[in-house]
């Protein structure tokens, strides 16, 4: 999947008559075991200019990184989330609006992904992204009380699902190494 695919299928699950988009309806759209879109979805949200900023929305997005990073770890069948979580909403015409005009721009991105080094995708190194992407979910509620800090870690996230979607071995690594980053500059803002 390219993430214009994820986004796509994500606006395809529109109901006319609902006016908001809720974190259950995502879930719906891709299945319970589709732990890459799953992840790219809030961790993309964190890192758009315009939802990312919105009051609450990046706690929300690194709480839905850290409950469906834990099920990942634990490689549940089904993805469970709490009632008021799986209700949470967006207005449905602001997230049809961001896509529409980010995705030109995520078209060209998409052109990048393809899979590769798929050897790096077997089952021990998901189990591996899977603990990488719990601690940036962690490290997203640490970044987020710095103005803007969240795109840290909600970026080393988007590259590690989106390798995960693509199936491409590359961008696992670069999103390993953009998780590194992220410590170190964690480290370096709450410890030294």
């Amino acid at each position: 999947m390219t993430l214009v695919q994820v986004l796509e299928k994500i606006q395809s699950r529109e109901d006319d008559d609902d006016d908001e988009l809720d974190v259950g309806e995502v879930l719906s759209a891709f299945g319970p075991r589709s732990y890459g879109p799953l992840l790219l979805v809030p961790a993309l949200i964190s890192v758009l200019p315009g939802i990312g900023a919105l009051p609450g929305v990046s706690w929300g997005a690194a709480l839905l990184v850290v409950l469906i990073s834990v099920q990942f770890v634990f490689n549940r069948r089904e993805l469970w989330l709490p009632g008021p979580l799986r209700r949470a909403a967006i207005p449905r015409d602001s997230f049809d609006k961001m896509v529409n005009r980010f995705k030109p721009w995520l078209a060209r991105v998409d052109r990048l992904f393809k899979p590769r080094l798929e050897q790096l995708l077997n089952p021990a190194s998901a189990w591996l992204v899977s603990l990488v992407c719990l601690a940036m979910g962690f490290a997203m509620f640490a970044f987020s009380v710095i103005p803007g800090g969240i795109v840290i870690p909600g970026m080393a996230v988007v590259l590690l699902s989106l390798g995960l979607t693509s199936h491409d071995g590359f961008v696992v690594l670069l999103g390993l190494a953009a998780s590194l980053a992220s410590g170190g500059v964690l480290v370096w803002l709450f410890v030294l």
